[in-house]
């Protein structure tokens, strides 16, 4: 393969990853009635995008565009985890967390609730 195949490669890969922190945004943007978070969309996601949009139309396929991509796709990620303000570890299969509920408190960590509901088995302890 040449040098010229891969760097064609790594160019398009870069605008399709363009497209998707395009989508990323957007649905920042929806979220952001929601919690009114519109700050943070401001501040952290519109800059990110835009940044990325300005690395793939200047340095497509390059090494810096690839890794500013993960990086925003990072950002993304945490954005809106924020933005639902919720931890991921709150969530549970089957059902959301209630703020009030007694598992989902940062407190506790998930090592300790294992423990607790292996103690309240009905056999106890010894009953796996």
């Amino acid at each position: 393969m040449s040098k010229t195949y891969l760097f064609t490669i790594r160019q398009s890969g870069d605008r399709l990853l363009l497209c998707v922190v395009g989508v990323l945004l957007v649905m920042a943007f929806a979220l952001a009635p929601l919690y009114d978070t519109w700050g943070e969309v401001f501040a952290i996601g519109a800059p990110t995008a835009g940044i990325v949009a300005w690395l793939v139309a200047t340095r497509p396929g390059e090494l810096v565009t690839r890794c500013t991509i993960a990086a925003a796709l990072m950002i993304f990620t945490g954005l809106h985890i924020h933005q639902v303000q919720r931890p991921l570890r709150d969530f549970r299969p089957g059902r959301l967390p209630a703020r009030d509920d007694e598992r989902a408190q940062p407190t506790r960590g998930l090592g300790r609730v294992v423990c607790e509901r292996f103690r309240r088995s009905p056999g106890g302890p010894g009953a796996w």
